[in-house]
Parts: C-alpha cells; structure tokens; sequence
C-alpha cells in the first residue's frame, strides 16, 4: 500500500514526515508532524529502537485503536515499522503497509532494516551537507566583512598619514 519514513525534528520532541507514498492527503496534512509520545508505530520505533510488526488488521486494533478509523480509509492491513539509526542514535523511522494480512519472515524484517539503514545514512549525509552549507556561508560572509572593515580602516588611516606625510 504505502511507505512513510519520517524524521525527528531540530527540538528532538516531534516527528515530521519526510515522504509518504500512497498515504491520503488528508492523512498526510493532519499527520506532517507529531509528537514522538504520540501512540503510533512511527514513533513507537524511535522511542525504543525496536522494530513494531502488525501482521493484521485486529493486531492494528488491540494495539493502536485510536488508529482503527485511519487504516479503513488508508487499506492498511499489516505493517513492519524500523527505526533509522546513525551511529546508535534514532533519527526518525520507516513503515511499511500492505493492503493485505501478512507473516513477516525473518528476511522481510532483515530487507526492511537494511532499507531503514540506507534511508538513515542519506539523511545523515544530507543533514551534514545542509551543514557544511551554511559553516561555508557563514565563513564567506565573515570574510566579506573583514575585506570591508580592513578597506574602512585602511581609508580612515591613510587621510591622516598622507596629511602628515604632506
């Protein structure tokens, strides 16, 4: 049916979805962020660093029934929700929905967490070059002000040595 692979916010307290494929609009705006104590396996998964497996629909509901009403509209039927881990730290999370009921395998989780493990090194790397960006701005207009400021100090220093040198 679908994947949702959030992020946790700068604040560390909230989770805001990055992409949601097959996810319904509506679903998508009410949920862009949420709070990671929220009761759902996206943020389940970040606050434990466990994998969440939902393998039907009355599993969805004796776990998470305030989210019963979300899976008639979304067709979700079963879920495997990983966490996105960089250097032993959880930085957001990945699900998966099938819109049907479903045995998830040992390989079906190994398959999820190495997808999982991809998607948290390039957001590492995108993180990082968001980073660098910004130390190179910083750095360019630190040097744009110094030039100015030696270009001032130079000017008001050389109207009074060419007077006395005159």
């Amino acid at each position: 049916v679908g994947t949702v692979i959030t992020q946790l916010t700068r604040s560390g307290h909230a989770l805001e979805i990055l992409e949601a494929r097959a996810l319904p609009g509506h679903i998508r705006r009410e949920w862009a962020v949420f709070s990671v104590d929220s009761e759902v396996p996206l943020a389940e998964v970040v606050r434990t660093g466990d994998t969440v497996l939902i393998e039907s629909p009355e599993e969805w509901s004796a776990r998470y029934p305030a989210l019963a009403g979300m899976l008639e509209v979304s067709g979700q039927q079963a879920l495997i929700v990983v966490p996105l881990v960089i250097e032993s730290r959880t930085i957001g999370s990945m699900g998966v929905a099938f819109d049907r009921a479903r045995r998830f395998t040992r390989d079906d989780q190994n398959v999820a967490s190495i997808v999982a493990q991809h998607c948290a090194q390039a957001l590492e790397r995108a993180r990082l070059l968001e980073a660098e960006q910004l130390a190179r701005q910083a750095l360019e207009s630190s040097d744009r002000e110094k030039a100015e400021l030696l270009a001032s100090v130079s000017h008001d220093l050389r109207t009074p040595l060419n007077a006395i040198g005159g």
